[in-house]
């Protein structure tokens, strides 16, 4: 995912998300446990589990690239600001001019984009996590049904 995201514009980074968030649309569905036995739900546990984190990975990878990337043009901006100006500008100014930059806001945009989408998948690994353990304690509560079970 890092080596696709390092060539495009980070106005183009929606495009890229647009897959994951295609991904993470069926996740209630693949989360449920209704209609499904405790065997075919231990099953498929492990690897929706292994699905979302590996994504949730990926995701993160390009945010911590767009971390970099915000920084390299906002380290670019400040030294536009503080050489082209006359004026002394304060720290907090000169921050405030470079919020104000559209160069800097796209690629923050796109950036909090990134973020929310990471945070979904953490939620759906959570979910898995928090299902895994429902299930162990369901496969426990038949287990001890057998034991009461008189011959």
């Amino acid at each position: 995912m890092l080596k696709k995201v390092k060539g495009i514009p980070p106005e183009r980074i929606p495009e890229l998300l647009k897959i994951y968030e295609e991904e993470y649309d069926g996740f209630d569905d693949k989360l449920t446990m209704e209609g499904k036995t405790i065997g075919v739900a231990n099953r498929e546990n492990a690897s929706w589990l292994s699905y979302y984190d590996e994504r949730r990975i990926e995701i993160g990878s390009v945010a911590k690239w767009l971390e970099m990337d915000l920084a390299r043009v906002k380290a670019k901006l400040y030294k536009n600001i503080t050489e082209g100006y006359d004026f002394n500008l304060t720290e907090a100014g000169k921050q405030t001019y470079i919020a104000g930059e559209q160069e800097y806001i796209v690629r923050r945009t796109a950036l909090l984009e990134v973020q929310e989408l990471y945070e979904k998948f953490e939620s759906a690994v959570e979910s898995f996590k928090q299902r895994g353990y429902q299930l162990r304690n369901l496969t426990e509560l038949k287990i001890a049904q057998l034991d009461m079970v008189e011959c």
